[in-house]
């Protein structure tokens, strides 16, 4: 568990909150000169690079991003009901910019609201977000560049049910403790993205009285991408976290078909043209969407039996 820590957990906190720090200067450096195009892309750039370096930490149900509602306030989806917009447009309607609530911690929704503002068709010109939307921009990349600091920093001091390092020798307690959290993060986040980021738009597209472009990071044309990076991050966790203490041959064949699959889903969907948006606007690419769930589902049911497996092990020892 140790090379989880060391060569996941603090590299991935570390490239959230250097990707956090840069995407506040490039909103600053966008507020400072608005109709200069080229501070526009550059700031939608480094919000991409921030919602991507997001996705590994967003597979981890355990340690300080689940205390105090941190993982809405970084990041708030799924969005059902189009909370995103209202809010942002009620933020928006405020009559003074420089308004306290506009840097309350309580009234940001972090990224989701900054992809809102950067990739939106209402505000693509770079001129509309003159003013009280830069301020928003600006007041949510620095609470999510504090946040992210701060996380780091927690996992780094061990505080808020973040793993203590010296503590994690084979067979300890602390060992036990930390598979467990990776197995049921595993397991959560395999349902979360199995239910949410590739059946849930699907279905909607056939209730009309929702809105059908709820897939993840859709204003931003990110969701596979996103997506991708998700599994890219279970498979390394998998392998650093489960494959050492699966040794039973059930447990080695278990292994090898939950690794098979996730290289090759991973592999069909790079090779797979358009983004998530697009493949759910087509019925070839609903199929193709269907399909990559019931695969999530079966390596769903293979986590879930490794799980067993681990617990009985764990039981009799």
């Amino acid at each position: 568990m140790l090379a989880v820590y060391t060569q996941l957990i603090i590299p991935w906190h570390t490239e959230f909150a250097r990707a956090n720090k840069t995407l506040a200067e490039r909103i600053e450096r966008f507020c400072q000169n608005p109709a200069n195009p080229g501070e526009y892309q550059e700031a939608r750039s480094a919000w991409q690079t921030s919602f991507l370096a997001w996705q590994p930490i967003n597979l981890l149900q355990f340690g300080p991003v689940t205390h105090n509602n941190l993982r809405t306030t970084l990041y708030f989806w799924p969005d059902h009901f189009n909370w995103v917009e209202k809010h942002i447009n009620n933020r928006l309607n405020q009559s003074d910019a420089n308004n306290s609530e506009l840097s309350s911690p309580s009234a940001a929704l972090g990224l989701a609201e900054m992809e809102y503002l950067l990739f939106d068709t209402a505000y693509t010109d770079n001129a509309a977000l003159t003013g009280i939307p830069c301020d928003l921009l600006r007041s949510a990349s620095n609470q999510i560049s504090t946040q992210a600091e701060t996380l780091l920093r927690h996992w780094q001091e061990g505080k808020l049910d973040a793993w203590q390092a010296q503590s994690l020798t084979p067979g300890s307690e602390a060992e036990k403790i930390a598979l467990a959290n990776i197995t049921s993060s595993l397991i959560t986040s395999f349902t979360r993205i199995t239910q949410e980021e590739l059946i849930a738009p699907i279905e909607n597209l056939n209730k009309p009285v929702a809105k059908p472009l709820i897939s993840q990071a859709w204003r931003a044309n990110l969701g596979k991408t996103a997506f991708l990076t998700e599994l890219k991050s279970a498979n390394a966790l998998i392998h650093l976290g489960l494959a050492p203490l699966l040794k039973t041959p059930q447990q080695q064949a278990l292994k090898r078909t939950l690794t098979e699959d996730l290289n090759q889903l991973s592999a069909e969907l790079t090779n797979t043209p358009g983004e998530l948006v697009f493949l759910i606007n087509t019925e070839r690419g609903r199929a193709q969407l269907t399909e990559a769930a019931e695969r999530m589902q079966k390596m769903l049911d293979i986590l879930n039996a490794i799980a067993q497996t681990l617990n009985s092990d764990a039981a009799r020892g």
